[in-house]
C-alpha cells in the first residue's frame, strides 16, 4: 500500500525532508526518491496523475550539487520544488 502525503485534482504530493547538506546525503536522497517514486508508480492507480515532489529544505544550507542531481527527471517525478521558506 502507498499513501502520498497529498492528493489534488491531478497530481500525488510527496514531500521530503531529507537532509542534503552534504554529497553523501543527496546520494542517499536520490536513491531513497527513486525507489519511492517507482513504489508509488506501481501501487497507485493508473491515470493521468502526475507525482510532484517536494524537498523541505527548511533552515539547511544546501550542498552545491543538491539541485543539479535532484531534478524531475533523475527522480522519476513530473515536478521537484524545493521548499525553503
Amino acid at each position: 500500500m502507498f499513501t502520498p502525503e497529498l492528493v489534488t485534482a491531478d497530481s500525488y504530493i510527496l514531500v521530503h525532508n531529507h537532509s542534503l547538506e552534504t554529497p553523501r546525503a543527496v546520494e542517499f536522497a536520490m536513491k531513497f526518491t527513486v525507489a519511492r517514486v517507482r513504489f508509488a508508480r506501481a501501487n497507485l492507480p493508473t491515470s493521468d496523475m502526475k507525482i510532484k515532489l517536494y524537498f523541505d529544505v527548511r533552515g539547511q544550507t544546501l550542498c552545491p550539487e543538491a539541485e543539479m542531481r535532484l531534478t524531475a527527471i533523475a527522480l522519476g517525478t513530473d515536478s521537484v520544488m524545493f521548499k525553503r521558506s
